[in-house]
């Protein structure tokens, strides 16, 4: 809704942009750094991605972890509003890399609807949100990228992670601020934008 595109999106997250639980960030590395606060899994074995549509029972078994992070968004363009869909696909929808907490063993009993969300900056909340509030169910999110090898590939690889959705609305940050966010029952995550 906030990108006003009707449908889920995707970005890849560079490996060299993933950094540590509370790892600080250099904030002239960014044109206009934002934050949300994410839920995150790593992949038990590789997932052949094609059309065919994934059980809950499917999803659930594919995740060994989760996790909360921290997404880093860039805002690179003269007006994002302007912009056409093919021009974020391109970018990879803002992605500048996360800073990821520590992963917990994933159980099927953990229910992912009620997973509560928050993120304060310079320890005043700015937003909270649910498990459900990422398309319904975080479960659709796997669903979805699962069954698009035309924006995967044909396999995702044991021990890639997702990022599923922010629980909050993007929040753009200035130097010195310091964000944090915490996710029920998974611990939290911080960085500070020196």
């Amino acid at each position: 809704e906030y990108l006003k595109i009707p449908n889920p999106c995707a970005g890849r997250i560079n490996k060299k942009n993933v950094y540590k639980k509370n790892t600080p960030l250099k904030f002239d590395n960014f044109i206009q750094v934002g934050v949300e606060c994410e839920l995150g899994v790593f992949l038990k074995h590789d997932i052949a991605c094609s059309k065919y549509s994934y059980s809950d029972k499917d999803i659930l078994n594919s995740i060994i972890s989760i996790f909360p992070a921290i997404e880093i968004v860039d805002d690179r363009y003269e007006n994002w509003k302007k912009s056409n869909t093919n021009i974020l696909i391109a970018d990879d929808f803002f992605s500048a890399g996360c800073v990821m907490g520590t992963p917990v063993k994933f159980s099927k009993d953990l229910n992912l609807n009620q997973l509560h969300g928050t993120m304060k900056i310079n320890n005043k909340i700015v937003g909270n949100g649910y498990g459900k509030d990422i398309l319904g169910n975080p479960i659709n999110a796997l669903k979805w990228i699962f069954s698009r090898n035309d924006v995967i590939g044909d396999t995702l690889p044991k021990n890639s992670f997702i990022l599923l959705g922010s629980l909050v609305q993007t929040n753009w940050v200035k130097r010195g601020d310091k964000v944090e966010i915490e996710i029920g029952g998974l611990g939290g995550v911080k960085t500070e934008f020196l």
